[in-house]
Parts: structure tokens; C-alpha cells; sequence
């Protein structure tokens, strides 16, 4: 039997109804998001929603809750389609190795003086443009009271990239089992002093106060078990876990609200644009709830023309590659495209706070 889309509609917002791929499918060209659009240079794009890394959109405008369900389906029917055709055999042919060579070498691959391979370790930096659009994402998802908080998260000078990113992960799980934390988006930066540290976006509220006594147990323990070269002493009087204020009124910035999207916008150039600094660890992360979101619609350059997005759009790249060039919105984004993506991800957030699907969280 096969799987079929993921429709449950009670106690749950409406789904909005979604748009079917173009029979032209390699003239998607343009991906409009909530915090401008992406034009690729060369190369098209294969869907028509894209961001979510649990969810999915077919061809046919139909909503899978679960990708996994539509890549099933898809297998279903090309197993079918294999069955009706006449099998062939196909007989393996043995191939005799070749001896390996008494001194075997890579060619192009650095060697040291001794002859052995030198291994490159992997760099990570921030994907300034998919940071921005789930943050923009989770912004207009949020029903009700509209939050997003950025937090920022300061080690001890010194302390070492290994140990701080291990110590943050500890803080970041510990919060999750209080029940303290559920969503978020995080960034690593590097100071001027050259300990790392990290910026965090959270769209509900938690207490600095409570944050900071975790954060001081968790450096308190490492401590204690000789994994950092900080005093107990010093790791009980830690207050290195901070709230984004206003500077002239030190009132905690909510981003959400309208007075905020200025601030908002600079936080994001501050923070995330301008951050190239790579990282031997993972240069950003963040929870289910953002990486659930679908966060883009690609459309064709006539769809995009005939909609009126066009007027919506400053002229000028703000980020542009070989690969493609993004424009920012003039403003505000079109009306639709948010109304859009905001309808079918709060869908999706239902059917996860509903625990409709077994196994999805």
C-alpha cells in the first residue's frame, strides 16, 4: 500500500493551497524568501518549495508532513513501473585487481618530508543566506505574540574552540531538558581576543538569570574534572550569558515587533553578513522547529513579473557569486509570499505540537 500525504485537519490551521510545478520545470530560476530573492546565474531549481529539511512538496501541490513518506511513494511507483518490464540478468565480471605498487602515492595530494599524506582539516563558515531566511522564517511562523531574542553566549578568555563548543552543547542540552528552551538558531564568532563565542536567536522567552546558573554549573564541572584551566572559584561567579538590550533604554530588544526590524536588520549585517571567520566545528546550527520551516518559493522569471514581485525588489545585489545574485526586498516583502509560507508552516508546526505524526519528533 502506498504512502499517501500526511492530511490532518482537526485542530489545526488551514492549509493554504500550494502551487503545482511548472511543466517547464528548469525555468525556476528565482527563490523568493522573506528576506529577498535569489536569482541563479546557471543552473535551475528542482522544487517549488524549498528550505525544510523534514517536509516536502510534490509536483502536484501536495503537502507530505514527512519527506520520507514522499520519497517512499516515489520508490513505490518506479518499483511498479520495473515490475511490468522483463528482468534481465545481469552476470558480474570479475576483475582481477592490480598489485599495489611498492611505493604507492597520490598524485596532487601535499606530502611532507617524509613522504606522508598531509591531511587538510575541514573548514565550516556561516550560510549567511539560509540563516537569514529561517530566522526571517520563524519570525512570521510565530502565532499570537510575535518574540525573537538574540542571546550571546561569552567563554572565559583563552579557553580553547574544543572545550568552548563542548561546553555550549552541554549548556544548550541541559536547557532542553528543563524545558527551557525548545527553539533556536545559533552562530559562532570569533572575538578580537580569539576565544569563540556565540550568537543566538530564540523566538520565546527563558531567564538570563536561570541561563547563567546553568552555564556556571556546567564550567564549574568541567573544572572540577580538569577539562579547562579555570578556577572553581572563578567558574561560580560566571555571568557571561547576555540578552540583546536597547542601548539607550537597556530594555531586552524584542525583534519581532515592528520597532525592532530596524534593529533587527542591523543585528543580521552585524552578526551574520559580516561574519567570514571559518571554524574547525560547525559555524552555525539550529532546532527542528527552524529546520522544519519551509523558507523559499522558486518561481520562474515570468511568474515572478506577472505577480508584481518585481517592484518589490532593490535593484541593487547585496551578495553576488558566480553562482547566483541576492536582492533584498525595498521594504517589506510581498504580502503573499509571506502569508504563503507563514500558512503552510504553521500547518506544519501544528501537526508537530499535535504529535499527530509517531516518530516525527
Amino acid at each position: 500500500m502506498h504512502p499517501t500525504p500526511s492530511s490532518i485537519n482537526r485542530n489545526l490551521s488551514p492549509l493554504p493551497r500550494l502551487l503545482p510545478v511548472p511543466a517547464m520545470i528548469h525555468d525556476l530560476t528565482i527563490k523568493a524568501s522573506a528576506s529577498g530573492i535569489t536569482v541563479l546565474q546557471d543552473g535551475r531549481y528542482k522544487k517549488r518549495y524549498t528550505g525544510s529539511k523534514y517536509s516536502a512538496v510534490d509536483i502536484n501541490g501536495q503537502l507530505w508532513v514527512r519527506s520520507s513518506e514522499l520519497k517512499k511513494h516515489i520508490e513505490c511507483q518506479a518499483a511498479e513501473g520495473e515490475a511490468g518490464k522483463k528482468k534481465r540478468k545481469r552476470k558480474a565480471v570479475d576483475t582481477p585487481a592490480e598489485p599495489p605498487a611498492e611505493n604507492p602515492t597520490l598524485e596532487g595530494t601535499p606530502r611532507g618530508d617524509t613522504g606522508k599524506k598531509i591531511l587538510r582539516k575541514k573548514e565550516y563558515r556561516v550560510n549567511k543566506l539560509e540563516v537569514r531566511q529561517r530566522l526571517m522564517g520563524m519570525l512570521h511562523t510565530r502565532k499570537g505574540k510575535k518574540e525573537l531574542y538574540f542571546w550571546t553566549v561569552t567563554f572565559p578568555k583563552n579557553i580553547s574552540d574544543d572545550l568552548a563548543y563542548q561546553a555550549f552543547n552541554t549548556w544548550l542540552t541541559s536547557l532542553r531538558q528543563k524545558k527551557m528552551l525548545r527553539d533556536y538558531l545559533w552562530i559562532a564568532e570569533r572575538q578580537q581576543n580569539g576565544t569563540v563565542h556565540f550568537h543566538i536567536g530564540i523566538p520565546h522567552k527563558m531567564s538570563v538569570v536561570a541561563a547563567n546558573r546553568m552555564m556556571r554549573t556546567t564550567l564549574t564541572t568541567f573544572s572540577k574534572k580538569g577539562l579547562i584551566d579555570i578556577s572553581v572559584f572563578a567558574c561560580k561567579r560566571y555571568n557571561g550569558v547576555d540578552i540583546a538590550k536597547n542601548r539607550k533604554t537597556k530594555r531586552v530588544t524584542n525583534f519581532a515587533i515592528k520597532k525592532g526590524a530596524k534593529a533587527l536588520a542591523v543585528y543580521l549585517t552585524k552578526y551574520v553578513t559580516k561574519n567570514n571567520e571559518p571554524f574547525r566545528h560547525l559555524a552555525w546550527h539550529n532546532s527542528r522547529g527552524y529546520s522544519s520551516l519551509f523558507t523559499a518559493i522558486t518561481f520562474t522569471v515570468s511568474e515572478f513579473i506577472k505577480a508584481g514581485f518585481k517592484e518589490f525588489v532593490l535593484a541593487r545585489s547585496v551578495i553576488q557569486n558566480e553562482f547566483f545574485k541576492f536582492f533584498p526586498w525595498k521594504s517589506d516583502p510581498p504580502d503573499l509570499i509571506i502569508q504563503h509560507l507563514a500558512a503552510l508552516n504553521n500547518y506544519v508546526q501544528d501537526v508537530v505540537d499535535n504529535k499527530k505524526l509517531v516518530g516525527y519528533e
